[in-house]
């Protein structure tokens, strides 16, 4: 008995039916989407949204791929690959300011790399708002002054990031400084 052999055709695996220019849709038993495209001659396969919550309708799909195209060109390849401890290293590498200024920078940034809720060797990307806020949370107890120069520090190293190209966009962006708190002022009679 002989068996015949036909080779497949080059392109996406069978179970990959395109819907769109550049959006596949996978036909198995999670149906989602996916995007299959080339970005500076690398060829580029993710799917749309998360897993909890995958991409299945066409509008949205489009405007995901869109966003992660734009996303690309906003970012290096080489450069997304930076975990926040190669940040932070750059970053203290290009620190300026007086003696008492580096000083505190670097204690703060010392606490950063010990008390920061993800490890160290997390891709900058992957880091959300969320645990910005948990270390931040720190120096609840703390001045306002003394709260607004530690995220100043966390707002710098999240900036070099983006002029770095390793993220597009900084997770820091919408938190907002803590406002001082009014003292009793004494009153000058007139």
């Amino acid at each position: 008995m002989k068996h015949t052999f036909e080779p497949r055709e080059k392109g996406p695996s069978p179970r990959l039916r395109k819907v769109a220019e550049n959006i596949y849709q996978y036909s198995g038993s999670r149906r989602s989407d996916y995007a299959r495209f080339r970005h500076k001659g690398q060829c580029i396969i993710q799917a749309l949204g998360s897993r909890a919550n995958p991409c299945t309708s066409l509008p949205e799909a489009k405007r995901l791929l869109r966003e992660m195209k734009n996303d690309l060109d906003a970012t290096e390849q080489t450069a997304i690959r930076k975990n926040f401890a190669q940040i932070i290293t750059e970053f203290e590498q290009v620190l300026g300011g007086a003696k008492a200024t580096l000083k505190y920078k670097k204690r703060y940034l010392k606490q950063l790399k010990s008390d920061f809720p993800v490890p160290m060797t997390t891709r900058v990307g992957e880091i959300k708002k969320s645990h910005i806020l948990t270390f931040m949370a720190i120096f609840k107890e703390a001045t306002a002054d003394h709260y607004n120069h530690v995220f100043t520090l966390v707002r710098a190293i999240f900036d070099y990031a983006v002029a770095d190209r390793s993220i597009a966009v900084s997770p820091v962006d919408g938190i907002k400084y803590r406002k001082r708190q009014e003292t009793n002022k004494k009153l000058i009679p007139t």
